[in-house]
């Protein structure tokens, strides 16, 4: 388990109603495995398209973590991101979330530091880097 993460949880539902994302810390965080199915290949491409125009994100995951219930476990946009976090980014997150998933879906949005990076590393390939673009297509 590491040290407590900055964590922005973002729901379908609450970007409808313009509700502010919620933003918790986390004191167990497990990063379990990539999410790459065909659905998250498409939300990856067009995330890429919005982190190459921001030019604030230096890396993106799309991982499945756990919260100290091995159980269950949740899908987590993991970010490398300066500033850290970017609640403008968060918000352009959200638009591409919710024109692909459904409102009953829900991303964690989780703004890594290196060490947190490192660990997840281990269990996930980054789907872009900024230095060239788009490292997968998928």
């Amino acid at each position: 388990m590491r040290r407590a993460i900055a964590l922005i949880a973002w729901r379908g539902v609450d970007f409808m109603s313009r509700r502010q994302p919620d933003k918790f810390h986390q004191s167990q965080v497990r990063f379990i495995c990539e999410q790459d199915g065909a659905i998250e290949q498409e939300f990856k491409r067009r995330l890429t398209e919005v982190f190459q125009d921001r030019k604030t994100v230096t890396r993106a995951y799309l991982a499945a973590v756990d919260y100290g219930m091995p159980t269950t476990f949740t899908a987590a946009l993991c970010l490398r991101a300066f500033p850290n976090p970017d609640t403008s980014l968060v918000k352009s997150i959200g638009i591409v979330f919710a024109s692909i998933f459904s409102s009953t879906e829900h991303l964690d949005i989780l703004f890594l530091d290196e060490e947190q990076e490192m660990h997840l590393k281990r269990v996930c390939r980054a789907f872009y880097e900024m230095s060239s673009g788009s490292k997968r297509s998928g």
